[in-house]
């Protein structure tokens, strides 16, 4: 099955669901299947060889907790008059959270070769072998960000695709970046490759084609942290945006209550407010008022008693 054809079956499998069909959203991530594909296809005329022999792993349906997962495909054999080989290495992970993130880790690699014996009026119409990590029926429960990122190379005939398939758009080639707004509901996520070869009747030239990738896959609802740094971050950090007061909660240590003389919060570059001594003792401050379209980026600069410096960083996906 190309990738084509594989992100087509998906989109009829999950139309039922997002068009009316679902369940409300669930409070927490979840996802009907996590799957690691990997199959081969031969089209040869009526009455030509087809005899190959190894392993082929179909669909593995694997947990979705977090785990680096492989499964392999070894083929190889005569079709028509070509000595035909066929191999994938399929490894991915499927992570979801209780804010309801998912999260689909692709690694992936295909190749196929046909090598003619003899000139022969049997062809070989095709034969493919396909690699595909997918997290299928996967619910978000709030308006959340597809972001698709990947990287790899092609040879031959091959085909590629990351995405979901269930949102216009949302399914891209090899090396294209996607970050999309899409509506809380039911989705597949993930993609992969193909390659496939033909030998037509009476030729004597080997073919071969191979792809490979790397490639993440995720949907973020809306407000959900995206990123922590600083060397502050033991005393004070910010957590995920609450969209709907458009407010950031910043959770403080025990050792800021002790060590800590001042932090300043800033939201995008803005100096908002200092909190010292005694308003220093508290277990959360809530930073307000920050711009729905941002990234979110909430600093506090951090001064000791002992007078050192120290920073803490976040930023967390836009509401809008």
């Amino acid at each position: 099955m190309s990738i084509r054809r594989w992100a087509g079956a998906v989109t009829v499998l999950v139309l039922g669901v997002t068009t009316g069909l679902a369940a409300p959203p669930a409070a927490h991530a979840a996802v009907g299947s996590a799957v690691l594909g990997s199959w081969d296809y031969v089209s040869v005329p009526s009455g030509c060889a087809n005899a190959l022999n190894g392993t082929e792993p179909g669909d593995v349906t694997v947990k979705a907790d977090g785990a680096w997962r492989t499964v392999r495909l070894r083929r190889s054999g005569t079709l028509s008059s070509s000595a035909v080989s066929g191999a994938t290495t399929v490894t991915g992970r499927i992570a979801t959270d209780s804010r309801g993130s998912t999260k689909v880790g692709i690694k992936v690699s295909a190749s196929a070769t046909a090598k003619p014996r003899s000139p022969s009026i049997c062809a070989v119409d095709n034969y493919a072998v396909d690699a595909t990590v997918s997290a299928r029926q996967a619910v978000t429960p709030a308006r959340s960000w597809l972001v698709v990122r990947s990287s790899g190379s092609t040879r031959g005939s091959s085909q590629t695709g990351f995405g979901s398939p269930d949102v216009t758009g949302g399914f891209v080639a090899l090396g294209r970046s996607l970050t999309k707004l899409v509506p809380a509901g039911t989705y597949t996520l993930g993609g992969g490759v193909d390659a496939s070869v033909n030998v037509p009747a009476n030729s004597t030239t080997a073919r071969s084609a191979a792809a490979s990738a790397t490639a993440t896959v995720a949907l973020f609802p809306i407000g959900t942290l995206r990123a922590r740094s600083g060397d502050g971050l033991g005393y004070v950090k910010a957590g995920h945006r609450d969209c709907t007061h458009n407010r950031v909660k910043a959770y403080f240590s025990d050792a800021a209550r002790t060590t800590v003389r001042s932090a300043t919060f800033s939201v995008e570059g803005d100096r908002r407010f200092t909190l010292t001594g005694s308003q220093l003792q508290r277990d959360a401050v809530f930073v307000s008022s920050v711009p729905r379209a941002s990234s979110g980026a909430i600093r506090v600069d951090i001064v000791l008693r002992s007078g050192a410096r120290r920073t803490s960083y976040a930023t967390s996906w836009p509401c809008a």
